[in-house]
């Protein structure tokens, strides 16, 4: 017996949907930290750019003046050694002078005319290389090293000639170790601006995840807020450090 047409069932009913606006805000708070996270890298690898480019001319900067103050300690060693040699070779000179000196008059005393003439000139020889000698010295040009004209024996203030001469190497090295700590400073927030982009990336993988897993979306853009802000204090301090 036909009680009528047969129609479809209708369709369970479906549950209620959150609003929009409940429904969406971790999402749209998930991409907001990545736009975040985004400019926070390129900041980053901003300074690490401008980190890495100062080390590299600080450490330019130590290597040539070391190798400056490498060339001038060996210039300065010939100096020393010239210096001295022609320091030993006017002593010398000198001292065979006076020696020949006395010597003639003592000839000319005994009466042996041509051996004092002899040994005149040969004073003489002495005392011309002596002043030669003296003439290609510094130490003995030099007013400020230079012995004084009316001093028993004629010596060279090589002490201060010594300690000028070393001023220009010790001031290359202090320049030198200057440079070489800009550039362990440089390179180590280099390093450190690193290992925040490394975090940064661990953070991005998070967000990344939170966009296809709802159900840990709140905890993973947790976890990457906490690096984010780590990450941004630890920038600061390197920055201001």
């Amino acid at each position: 017996m036909s009680t009528g047409p047969d129609y479809p069932a209708p369709p369970p009913a479906t549950p209620p949907r959150a609003p929009l606006g409940e429904r969406d805000w971790v999402r749209r708070t998930v991409i907001v930290l990545t736009l975040v996270n985004t400019i926070l890298a390129a900041v980053v690898a901003g300074l690490e750019v401008d980190a890495s480019t100062r080390a590299d001319e600080a450490n330019r900067t130590s290597q040539a003046l070391a190798i400056q103050g490498t060339a001038l300690l060996l210039a300065n060693g010939e100096a020393a050694g010239y210096e001295s040699s022609v320091v030993a070779d006017v002593l010398r000179h000198q001292q065979e002078s006076l020696v020949q000196g006395y010597s003639a008059l003592e000839v000319t005393q005994e009466g042996d005319t041509a051996a004092a003439r002899e040994l005149q000139a040969q004073e003489q020889v002495s005392a011309a290389r002596a002043t030669r000698a003296s003439e290609l010295s510094e130490v003995f040009t030099d007013p400020r090293y230079a012995p004084p004209a009316d001093a028993e024996v004629p010596l060279p203030d090589l002490e201060a000639w010594l300690s000028d001469l070393n001023d220009g190497p010790n001031a290359l090295v202090v320049q030198q170790n200057a440079a070489a700590d800009e550039y362990s400073e440089w390179d180590s927030r280099s390093s450190t601006y690193v290992a925040i982009l490394s975090i940064l990336a661990v953070a991005f993988f998070l967000l990344g995840l939170a966009q296809v897993r709802a159900r840990m979306r709140v905890l993973l853009a947790a976890t990457a807020s906490a690096l984010m802000a780590a990450c941004a204090l630890w920038t600061v301090l390197v920055a201001v450090g």
